[in-house]
C-alpha cells in the first residue's frame, strides 16, 4: 500500500468532515443567541452598557490592543468590578474562543483534503460532498454571525482587561482572538482570501450542485410540473403501486432547495469574482435569478447585493451588472412563478393526503413521493418568508405585494402536517417494507455489483462485506419483535469509503463508469436504512417549520388571514407550534431550549385561545340564527298566517 493511501485512511476525513459540522451548526447557535442577547437592552449584560461606556469607548478605539498601565482612569470601574464582568462574559469570550479553535481545525481539514485530491460530485459521493459544501457553508454563516454582532469587540475587550486585573496577565488565546475579531470585519473578503486555494476541488463540487438543480424539476415553473404531473400519484395509474425509480441520488429529491441554493450563492463568491469558465458563471447567474436573500441562520440573512457588491474592487463592472440583471429577475418575476408553485403543491399535498389515509399501503412504496412533497412545500414557505420579511428595495407595486399575500398558506401548512402524521400512524407499514426491500433488492443488487469489483484494497473489502452482512441479518420478524434498529455504522462505514474511494490515489475509482451502479445502489440503500432507524429526523428534515419559531409577526398575520378567509384549516398553526422544539433544539447551547419551549407553548395557547373566541362567536352567530327561525315558525306567527288564509 502507498503512503499516500495510507494517509487517506490515517486522516479521518469522514469523521472530521462530521464533527466539524455538527460543532459548527452548534457554535452558529451559540452565536445567534449571543447576537439576540446584545441587541436586546432587557437582556444584555449590564457591563455592556451605563457606567462601563467610557471603558468600552475606549477598548472598540483601541482594539485589539491593552494598555493597563496607561488606561487606569478609563479602567478604574472596570478594576473594581472585574469579577462580575468575567462573571457575565465568559460565556460569551469563550465562544469565540471556540470560534477561533473551530476556524482552525476547518482551515487544517481544507487543506488535508486539497493534499489528498478528493473529487466531490454531489451525485455520486453525496454525503460526502454534502458534509463539504455544508462545513464551507456553515463557516461562512460563522463569520458573518460573528460580524453582525455590533457588541464583539466590547465583549471581547473589556473580558481581556477584567482577566488581566484579576490574574495578573493577559488571557493566552486573546491576541489569536482580537486578530480574528479585526480579519472579521469584512467577513465575504476575507472568507474569499482564505478559501481562495482551494478552488480546484470546490469547483466540481459546487458544479455538480449547479447541474443537477438545472437539469432536475426543483427550479421548473409549476406549468412545467402540471405537464409532468410531478409527484401524482394518479398521474399513472399502472404504476400506483410501484416504487418510483430515481433519476438521480434519491437523496437528493428530497434535500432542501433553500440548502443548495445556499451553496451555490456562497460558493459562487468565488466564481464571480475572477473565473474565465463562462459556462461556470452562466450556471451561477441562472441560479441567482431565483431568489434574491439567503439565510445565514434563522432569521438572520445575507443579501449578496449589500454584502458583495458593495465590496470596492471586488468584481469588475460586467460582472456586476450581470449579478444585478439576474437579482432584478428574482426581483420582478419570481414572485408569481413561487405563488403558482404553491398552488400546485397544495392539489398534490391534498392527493396524497387523501390517497394515503384511504390506501395505508401505498405509504411505503411511494415514500419518496411524500418527502419530495414535503420538501418542496418546505421550499416554497421558507422562501415565502424569508422575502416577505426582507422585501426587495422600491418594490411596492400592487402585483408585487399580492404575490407575496398568500391566503392559502393554512391550506399547505394544513396538508404538510397531514402528511407528516400519516409517516408516524403508519410507521410499522413503513418497517416492514423496508426491512424486506434491504434485505432483499438492496442485499441482492449490491452482492451482484461488488461481485464485479476487479481491484478491491483490503479495507474497502472488509466494509462490502460488512454491508452485505448487515443487510443480509435484516429480519422483518424484528419488527413484530418490536426490536429497535441501528444502522448508524453502515451509514458511516459508506461514508468512510466514499471518502477512500474519492481520493486520487485510491485502488478503487468511484468515478469509474463500472462503480457507478455500485454506488448509486449504497446510496440507495443508506436512505432505506434511515426509514428504519432514523425517520423522525427524515420527516423533521423534509417537513420542519420551525422557522416560523423566528418570524414570529409574520405567523400571527397568517393566523390573522386565514381565521378571515380560510377557517377550515387554521388549526394547523397551533400544531405547528410543537416543531419549534424540535427543529431547533442543540446540545452545544441547552439554555436556548426553555426558552424556544416557553415560547411554543406561548404561541400555541395564543392561537387555541383565538381559535377557541372564532368558535364560540360563530356558535352565538348560529344560536341568533336559529333563534330568528323559531321566531319565524313559532305558534302565534302560525296562527296569524291562518287567520290572514281563513280572512281570505
Amino acid at each position: 500500500m502507498s503512503h499516500s493511501s495510507m494517509s487517506i485512511y490515517r486522516e479521518k476525513i469522514a469523521e472530521k468532515l462530521t464533527i466539524l459540522n455538527d460543532r459548527a451548526v452548534g457554535m452558529l447557535t451559540r452565536m445567534f443567541n449571543i447576537k439576540k442577547a446584545c441587541d436586546d437592552a432587557n437582556v444584555r449584560p449590564s457591563c455592556l452598557g451605563g457606567p462601563y461606556d467610557a471603558s468600552i469607548k475606549a477598548i472598540v478605539r483601541k482594539f485589539p490592543s491593552i494598555d493597563i498601565k496607561n488606561s487606569a482612569k478609563e479602567f478604574t470601574y472596570v478594576k473594581s468590578n472585574r469579577s462580575e464582568i468575567i462573571k457575565q462574559l465568559s460565556i460569551y469570550y469563550y465562544t469565540f474562543v471556540d470560534i477561533l479553535d473551530l476556524k482552525e481545525h476547518i482551515g487544517t481539514l481544507m487543506t488535508a483534503i486539497d493534499v489528498l485530491r478528493i473529487r466531490f460530485n454531489i451525485m455520486v459521493n453525496f454525503d460526502v460532498t454534502r458534509l463539504y459544501l455544508d462545513l464551507i457553508s456553515n463557516f461562512f454563516s460563522l463569520m458573518m454571525l460573528v460580524a453582525k454582532v455590533d457588541r464583539r469587540k466590547a465583549i471581547v475587550g473589556l473580558f481581556s482587561y477584567a482577566y488581566e486585573y484579576e490574574k495578573g496577565e493577559t488571557d493566552s488565546n486573546y491576541h489569536r482572538l482580537g486578530t480574528m475579531i479585526v480579519e472579521f470585519e469584512n467577513p465575504v473578503k476575507k472568507f474569499c482570501e482564505d478559501f481562495h486555494t482551494h478552488i480546484a476541488v470546490l469547483f466540481p463540487a459546487i458544479g455538480s450542485v449547479m447541474d443537477y438543480l438545472l437539469d432536475s424539476p426543483r427550479l421548473q415553473t409549476a406549468t412545467a410540473w402540471r405537464t409532468s404531473q410531478l409527484m401524482s400519484l394518479v398521474a399513472d395509474p399502472q404504476i400506483i403501486i410501484s416504487p418510483v425509480p430515481c433519476k438521480y441520488t434519491a437523496q437528493l429529491e428530497f434535500f432542501p432547495l433553500d440548502t443548495m441554493e445556499k451553496w451555490v450563492a456562497i460558493c459562487g463568491l468565488f466564481i464571480v469574482s475572477g473565473t474565465e469558465d463562462q459556462q461556470l458563471v452562466s450556471k451561477w447567474l441562472t441560479i441567482l435569478q431565483k431568489s434574491y436573500i439567503y439565510t445565514i441562520f434563522r432569521d438572520v440573512v445575507f443579501d449578496i447585493q449589500e454584502d458583495v457588491l458593495n465590496i470596492r474592487g471586488y468584481i469588475n463592472n460586467k460582472r456586476r451588472k450581470d449579478v444585478k440583471d439576474a437579482f432584478r429577475k428574482a426581483e420582478t418575476v419570481e414572485p408569481a412563478l413561487r405563488k403558482d408553485r404553491r398552488l400546485y403543491l397544495i392539489q398534490i399535498l391534498k392527493e396524497l393526503s387523501l390517497i394515503i389515509t384511504d390506501e395505508a399501503g401505498l405509504i411505503a412504496p411511494k415514500l419518496i413521493n411524500v418527502l419530495m412533497a414535503l420538501t418542496y412545500a418546505r421550499d416554497e414557505v421558507l422562501w415565502l418568508l424569508k422575502h416577505s420579511v426582507n422585501p426587495a428595495p422600491r418594490k411596492k407595486t400592487s402585483d408585487y405585494n399580492e404575490n407575496f399575500n398568500e391566503p392559502k398558506l393554512a391550506e399547505l401548512l394544513f396538508y404538510m402536517e397531514e402528511l407528516k402524521a400519516l409517516l408516524r400512524k403508519y410507521n410499522n407499514v413503513l418497517l416492514k417494507y423496508y426491512v424486506q426491500y434491504l434485505s432483499g433488492f438492496d442485499h441482492g443488487v449490491l452482492k451482484a455489483t461488488t461481485g464485479n469489483m476487479t481491484v478491491c484494497p483490503e479495507q474497502e473489502s472488509s466494509m462490502i462485506s460488512t454491508f452485505l452482512e448487515t443487510l443480509s441479518n435484516l429480519d422483518v420478524q424484528q419488527v413484530d419483535d418490536q426490536t429497535p434498529f441501528d444502522l448508524k455504522a453502515l451509514r458511516l462505514d459508506w461514508l468512510r469509503m466514499q471518502v477512500y474511494c474519492s481520493a486520487e490515489a485510491s485502488m478503487i475509482d468511484l468515478f469509474a463508469q463500472s462503480n457507478l451502479n455500485m454506488c448509486s445502489y449504497m446510496n440507495l440503500a443508506c436512505w432505506h436504512s434511515r426509514v428504519l432507524d432514523d425517520l423522525e429526523n427524515l420527516i423533521m428534515e423534509t417537513g420542519d417549520l420551525s422557522m416560523f419559531c423566528f418570524h414570529g409577526t409574520l405567523l400571527y398575520s397568517a393566523v390573522s388571514q386565514a381565521l378571515q378567509c380560510d377557517r377550515k384549516h387554521v388549526i394547523v398553526f397551533p400544531i405547528i407550534c410543537d416543531d419549534f422544539l424540535k427543529g431547533s433544539d442543540n446540545v452545544f447551547c441547552p439554555e436556548e431550549r426553555q426558552h424556544i419551549g416557553k415560547r411554543s407553548l406561548e404561541d400555541a395557547d395564543s392561537f387555541l385561545q383565538r381559535l377557541a373566541e372564532q368558535a364560540s362567536k360563530i356558535v352565538f352567530e348560529v344560536c341568533d340564527i336559529q333563534i330568528e327561525y323559531q321566531e319565524e315558525v313559532g305558534l302565534h306567527k302560525i296562527f296569524f298566517y291562518l287567520s290572514s288564509f281563513f280572512i281570505l
